[in-house]
């Protein structure tokens, strides 16, 4: 059965990756609605080695919704950058939607390029 792998990433436009809890609530509930639209559909979740390690004492204990259920619920696989690039599993991307919540945050949507 194939399977799709859906990136989610909460970046800057220079690049840098932020702690979303330092401002995602502030943001409003456009970029939770986004979240929640983009995990109803995963059923296993690809993670980074720091970013799991990172996040693996929060999950346990988070109430923030709708990602606490779905994180807590769902199988984790912990992969490399390198594991991704050897494994030509990454695609070229075109874009597929945007949008823009009130407070200017960008939701960008890509799609593999056809």
């Amino acid at each position: 059965m194939a399977r799709n792998v859906v990136l989610y990433q909460l970046l800057s436009l220079d690049g840098v990756a932020e702690e979303p809890s330092d401002w995602m609530s502030d943001d409003g509930r456009e970029i939770f609605e986004n979240l929640g639209g983009v995990i109803a559909s995963q059923d296993d979740v690809l993670l980074g080695r720091g970013t799991y390690d990172y996040w693996a004492g929060y999950w346990p204990t988070s109430d923030v919704e709708p990602f606490a259920s779905f994180i807590n619920g769902t199988p984790k696989h912990v992969f490399t950058s390198s594991d991704l690039a050897d494994g030509d599993v990454l695609d070229r991307l075109e874009p597929a939607d945007s949008d823009r919540t009130p407070k200017g945050t960008l939701l960008l949507h890509y799609r593999r390029a056809s």
